[in-house]
């Protein structure tokens, strides 16, 4: 990273890894309600359901490991989208 990318980061209080972070985690919490919803489907079979529940469990740890790691990333990324993506829902 030059130093010209360091300076437009350390404007927004975010560095490369900290948004890379919340992609990650953001990542993983799409595939675990994916999955979720995969085991909410009408025509699973029991052990299938169960298999689709641990694996959007398995997903929701790491979406919390990647928040745990990160600090105020999600904070930090959403200054670096600024005003207009804050007031957004998500």
């Amino acid at each position: 990273m030059d130093n010209a990318e360091r300076k437009n980061n350390a404007a927004h209080g975010a560095t490369v890894e900290d948004l890379q972070r919340v992609v990650r985690a953001r990542k993983y919490r799409f595939c675990a309600t994916e999955y979720s919803q995969l085991a909410e489907g009408a025509n699973v079979m029991p052990d299938v359901r169960n298999r689709y529940l641990k694996i959007a469990q398995y997903y929701r740890e790491l979406a919390d490991a990647e928040g745990a790691g990160s600090g105020e990333s999600e904070s930090a990324a959403s200054s670096a989208r600024g005003p207009a993506a804050q007031d957004q829902p998500r």
